[in-house]
């Protein structure tokens, strides 16, 4: 056997280095993480009562914005400059609408979906609600005032 023979034999193949696997990326949805708002009405920004006005609204942090999401909780509690409110938000759904103070007229010219409660607490005096209000939410009334209830 001759040397060149006998290194043939003993060389092997060039091997490849095995091929490198990746990882597929893949995305999952998660669930909605909108923070639920309380939005207290303070009014008559820019001369006008409408929702839609942000100046209107306060998010309890000196933040003013408008009602925009099914989360959002809207109040009504005497801290307002003006107690007469619009909603002129087409489309619109929120979570609750809260009153406990009296005084308050809330309109519009838009209807509101109220997913959780429509709620007023107020002790004395009366408010009225000239609105149409759409949705599964309940009606709660409680203390001693006096809740007007119109619209269409």
């Amino acid at each position: 056997m001759s040397l060149l023979s006998a290194l043939l034999r003993r060389t092997q193949p060039l091997r490849s280095p095995p091929a490198r696997t990746r990882a597929r990326l893949q995305l999952a949805l998660l669930e909605d993480r909108t923070v639920p708002a309380t939005l207290t009405w303070i009014g008559g920004a820019m001369g006008n009562n409408n929702w839609s006005t942000s100046g209107n609204w306060n998010d309890g942090g000196m933040n003013t914005t408008v009602p925009s999401s099914n989360a959002d909780v809207l109040v009504f509690n005497g801290s307002a400059s003006t107690f007469t409110s619009n909603n002129d938000i087409p489309g619109l759904t929120v979570s609750e609408i809260q009153l406990s103070f009296p005084g308050y007229t809330i309109t519009g010219t838009q209807p509101v979906t109220v997913v959780t409660a429509v709620t007023d607490s107020t002790p004395v005096g009366s408010s009225a609600i000239s609105l149409s209000i759409d949705g599964a939410g309940t009606l709660t009334k409680s203390g001693g005032a006096d809740l007007i209830l119109s619209g269409a």
